[in-house]
């Protein structure tokens, strides 16, 4: 079992370096990233989500899971240019891409269309490392009456993904399958305009926690004279 508080809510700096490392996994090959989180890290359940047809480059997550909680680490990308187009960073507005969810604000299409054209794999990826309360799942020592985390996290392109994925589990009826209990996010570029990340706080902030190096362009993109703001802590 991982050294994780896998209930706490609160910043851990435990929970913030297995995460970390979850992160870093995912810049592997399939093969190792799953050696790495059932061998290294003693997670007992492990699955790869291809995400790079909607990136057109190697942009993948891997989900691992445990009897007490699961994760779904987001990689980044190679290629920053490629999102920091102006096409990929034009605003959409929320339930645009999530049919029949709340007019929270608008969101950074790229990342968006990224999240939603993928939400079956993710959803799928998620179900079998943790599934829905009640359900019996082969992950050694979870039973029916256990209530497993989610837990999200992700580095540069994918702490957007990681952040939006939590957003759509958070808001968009269809996805309210888990709530998320903790998001530790690694240089993570901005993902919406002001009204968005302020929805958005008004429900996650306080388990949303970003790591930035003062010295790395990423976070401070898009740029705040697009309106684009930051989210969490």
């Amino acid at each position: 079992m991982p050294d994780f508080d896998a209930q706490t809510t609160r910043f851990s700096a435990k929970n913030a370096l297995l995460l970390a490392r979850l992160s870093a996994a995912a810049y592997s090959d399939e093969a190792e990233a799953e050696s790495i989180t059932i061998g290294e890290l003693k997670f007992t359940a492990f699955r790869w989500i291809d995400l790079s047809k909607h990136f057109n480059e190697d942009v993948f997550a891997i989900a691992a899971g445990c009897a007490e909680f699961a994760v779904i680490a987001f990689r980044g990308t190679k290629d920053v240019k490629n999102w920091m187009s102006d096409l990929y960073a034009t605003p959409v507005s929320f339930p645009w891409l999530f049919e029949s969810g709340p007019d929270v604000g608008d969101i950074h299409a790229g990342f968006g269309h990224a999240i939603r054209d993928a939400w079956g794999q993710i959803t799928s990826a998620m179900e079998a490392v943790l599934p829905p309360p009640g359900v019996a799942a082969d992950i050694k020592g979870l039973s029916t009456t256990t209530q497993p985390t989610l837990w999200l996290t992700g580095h540069s392109l994918g702490a957007a993904l990681a952040v939006l994925t939590g957003a759509a589990f958070s808001m968009w009826a269809p996805a309210t399958m888990r709530p998320v209990n903790g998001l530790y996010t690694f240089g993570q570029p901005r993902v919406g305009l002001y009204r968005f990340c302020g929805n958005y706080d008004n429900l996650l902030n306080n388990r949303t926690f970003r790591f930035v190096n003062k010295e790395d362009l990423v976070p401070r993109v898009p740029f705040r004279g697009w309106e684009y703001a930051d989210i969490g802590r």
